[in-house]
Parts: structure tokens; sequence; C-alpha cells
């Protein structure tokens, strides 16, 4: 949904798992993201750039590094001739481990006060364009298998230099004050870091300080799914991710996911998502 122009690079090797490369080079406003798809977005400002995120107007010098959840509306406004580089992706893109999973649901992308984190790059300019220009299409034109590799690597390099410029907070969030959209948001940070033992929607609205009811609302308000439903789904990806990424056993998976009993488990992922455990693993 970008502006043609014969100078933006968008690189979408397949429809699974998109990731996109733009290169900011826009004479008026400009759509980067619409907000009704759950992308995670990365924007590195390379000179000042005008941006409307949600509803929020923001002016940002150049050398930051712009860290947007999904399902947040990004449009940028008369970018400069090379305002900077934007990457887009799914979560299946990148989350293929439990530490992809901590770092991408951090507060990078879900904090409860802001939509958008900006932390200092450390990365000179140059190192940015060439890795973007010149060996993004290169990787491209290889393979498939070996740009998506290389892209990984790329987003999880930004992804530890945002950490890296995080602001240190403490861990209490003030739920009581939390509309929908940053309960919710808190919610899956939370269930990122304890899918792997707990369950329950009872779990999380306690802990959230809320009723399991008002969180499957807000849950409901903001993605159009029960939390019970999310809890699931989420459930399932991490199976499926276990599954396709590591060496475990079916058996050995399943009680890392935290259920007592293999068949369980298979019924489970068979309900969830249509296919055995089995057919997910690359023989």
């Amino acid at each position: 949904m970008h502006h043609p122009d014969a100078n933006a690079m968008e690189v979408i090797p397949h429809n699974e798992s998109i990731i996109s490369l733009l290169l900011l080079r826009s004479d008026s406003e400009e759509i980067l993201v619409d907000g009704s798809v759950d992308l995670f977005t990365i924007i590195r400002t390379l000179a000042p750039l005008d941006l409307v995120v949600g509803s929020v107007h923001y002016s940002i010098p150049a050398n930051k590094l712009l860290f947007i959840g999904p399902g947040i509306a990004i449009k940028v406004i008369q970018a400069t001739s090379e305002a900077g580089y934007r990457i887009t992706f799914p979560d299946s893109f990148f989350d293929r481990s439990s530490k992809d999973a901590e770092i991408l649901y951090s507060r990078l992308f879900f904090d409860y006060n802001t939509k958008m984190q900006v932390v200092n790059a450390i990365r000179p300019p140059e190192e940015v364009r060439h890795v973007l220009d010149v060996r993004a299409p290169l990787f491209a034109r290889k393979s498939k298998a070996l740009y998506d590799a290389a892209m990984k690597n790329h987003i999880e390099s930004l992804l530890l230099e945002g950490l890296l410029g995080l602001p240190e907070v403490p861990d209490a969030y003030p739920t009581d004050q939390l509309s929908d959209r940053n309960l919710v948001n808190s919610f899956i940070v939370m269930l990122h870091r304890c899918y792997k033992k707990e369950h329950t929607v009872h779990f999380y609205a306690n802990a959230l300080h809320v009723t399991p009811r008002k969180l499957s609302r807000a849950c409901q308000a903001t993605y159009e799914q029960t939390a019970k439903e999310i809890i699931l789904e989420t459930l399932g990806k991490r199976a499926v991710n276990f599954i396709q990424s590591s060496t475990l056993s079916i058996s050995q998976i399943a009680f890392e996911l935290g259920f007592t009993d293999e068949s369980n488990f298979r019924r489970f992922l068979k309900k969830q998502t249509g296919k055995t455990a089995l057919s997910f693993r690359t023989p």
C-alpha cells in the first residue's frame, strides 16, 4: 500500500512469511501499514521523518529506531528523498523459538503507555544501507531460504539494538488504569512469558487484577477473539514452532508446553490446526 516509486524496494519472497523492505522515499502522504493486519514494524530513520502512528503525530530525528506493534496504522508524511527504511513482518516469520518470543513480545512492541518505542540507532547509516540495498537483493535472488535466514538475522540484530536502548522501568503495570488495548497488550506480553505453564484465562486475569470477563471483553474488542481463543491460538503456534524447529520428540514437546499427557497434546493440536503433530515435522 505504498506510493509507487522507482527508488522504493519491496521484497516479498512468499505469502506465508511476508517480509517487506521499503525505502522511504515519497513526495506525499503514504500509508505504511493500514492497521488491519498483524504486522510488526521496525523503522530506521536516516533523516528527520514525520509520522502518524495510530492517531498521534510524531516528528522523529535522524538515526533512530522505531518499534511499532501489530494492529496499529502508520502513515508517513512528506518524507525526504531518503528518509529511512521500514521493515514489516508477521510473528510467524521471526518467532521460531522461546527466545524469539521473549524478544518479540517485549516492551519494544507492547508497552502500556506508548504505541511506539523510539531508541537511538547504534549502527552507522552506511552499514544499514549496505545490508538492505546490497545484501538483501543478492540473498533474494539466490534463494528464498537464504533471504529469509539473512533477514531474520538482521531483524534480530535490530531488536537487540532496540532492547539495549530501552530505558529501565518497574515490572509492575498500573493495570487498574489501562484501556482495553493496553490491558490486552499486557496480557499478550504475559502470555508469551508464561504460556508453557499457564493455559487459563483466570491466571492471566488474576495477575492483571481484572476479572476473566473483563479481560475477555477487552480481547474481543481489540482482536475479535476471546482471551481463551488467544491463549489456545498462541499455544498452538508455539507447539508448531517447537515441532518444526526442534529435535525434541512429540512427547517431550507436550511436556515442555505444560501437557501432562501426550495424547491430550495431540488431540489439542489436531483440534487447533486441523493437522496431526507429525505432519509439521520435516522428514
